[in-house]
């Protein structure tokens, strides 16, 4: 009899020690989580993983943790790791209804319609009368159809997404669904309609954005081109790119005096960015001449402006004239006294190719060594 008390006392604390532990395991759990909550709301988003990932190792099957994980990673733009998590909790809980919907979008959102009508087709087995998720589904047949080449499929699923659109004036993917298919039945007057109601509603869309410059120019209506292009160039002005778009339109039309200016009015005299002034002083030497190149340079250079990477430009163009030796002279004066950077890593690597050219080979040996002593790494030194 006591033996058996004995046995059944070690049992009874072995089952509380391990209670304990499991209660204090998910306290420890909660406790990251609050504090990745905490991290969360000071917007400290990397911080607030790293605590939610400790709640992982504590509590693999935490809902909460695991859906405020993927709401962060899909906020920072992260769909894959924000699908991944979405997936994780599904797979805990597979009649979570927001993860079901997150899944669907974001498949729908990077054209997986296949991903899309599996996950969908199970949040609708849950709220089949949810309009947002019908959306999906109609988005995802309409990407379907597009694939398969399948008419009758197409058609129906643009009507559908015109009657969805009532209910849900402000979803981008039917008014993307609608605008295509107008775009597809050359019913530009309308889609253009479309396209200025969706811009609207995000008006940094670089897709609707060139969809409606697109229907411009197969208008042949030049002037909302060019109105388009101006209007992108504002719109993103940290995007080189679209300056450069208009720039080539005005090529293209033969315009040369347009596209200068259009340069010209992207330098920011108070800017030590020689980017902008170097893209004017390319289309100076394509579109007009290197001697022009070379008088732009000058006038930088006399600015006192970035004048290193300017005279090193300006060199280049002399070499290239023919005028060698001044051009070397030139390339060794930047380096004169200059202390070690990017910049006159770069400019030792050119005055090499110069030395090659010139048939100094000892030379350009000699200033790649130096390069690669200072970053060994320096791709355009490597090839010489």
């Amino acid at each position: 009899m006591t033996f058996r008390k004995t046995v059944t006392a070690i049992a009874m604390a072995g089952a509380l020690a391990l209670l304990a532990a499991c209660d204090s395991a998910e306290e420890r759990a909660e406790g990251h989580f609050q504090k990745g909550m905490t991290y969360l709301e000071a917007g400290d988003v990397d911080r607030a993983l790293v605590e939610f990932r400790n709640v992982f190792k504590l509590n693999g099957r935490h809902k909460e943790a695991r859906r405020s994980y993927a709401e962060a990673e899909m906020g920072r733009g992260h769909r894959r790791e924000a699908f991944a998590q979405y997936l994780r909790l599904v797979e805990e809980y597979p009649d979570d209804l927001d993860a079901l919907r997150a899944l669907a979008d974001i498949a729908a959102q990077t054209g997986d319609w296949s991903t899309a009508q599996r996950h969908v087709a199970m949040a609708l087995a849950l709220a089949p009368q949810d309009s947002g998720l019908l959306a999906i589904r109609t988005v995802a047949d309409y990407g379907q159809a597009i694939e398969t080449n399948d008419v009758t499929r197409l058609l129906s699923a643009a009507a559908a997404a015109r009657e969805l659109r009532a209910a849900l004036p402000e979803s981008l993917m039917l008014r993307r669904v609608i605008i295509d298919d107008l775009m597809r039945a050359e019913d530009h007057a309308a889609a253009l309609e479309e396209l200025d109601s969706a811009i609207a509603l995000a008006p940094q869309d670089r897709t609707l954005l060139a969809q409606r410059l697109s229907i411009h120019a197969v208008r042949g209506d030049d002037a909302e081109v060019e109105a388009g292009l101006r209007d992108m160039m504002l719109r993103f002005p940290d995007a080189p790119e679209m300056r450069a778009a208009l720039v080539r339109w005005h090529v293209l039309r033969k315009e040369p005096d347009l596209a200068e200016q259009v340069l010209r009015d992207g330098i920011d005299p108070a800017s030590t960015d020689p980017a902008p002034v170097l893209e004017l002083v390319r289309f100076l030497a394509e579109q007009r001449s290197p001697e022009a190149a070379i008088d732009e340079l000058e006038r930088n250079i006399a600015e006192g402006s970035r004048a290193a990477v300017f005279r090193s430009a300006r060199a280049g163009f002399l070499f290239d004239l023919g005028r060698r030796d001044e051009a070397i002279a030139e390339m060794q004066g930047v380096l004169d006294g200059a202390a070690a950077s990017d910049d006159t890593r770069r400019i030792k690597v050119g005055l090499a190719q110069m030395l090659v050219v010139s048939g100094n080979a000892v030379g350009a040996r000699a200033l790649v060594e130096e390069v690669l002593a200072e970053d060994s790494g320096e791709t355009e030194a490597l090839k010489l």
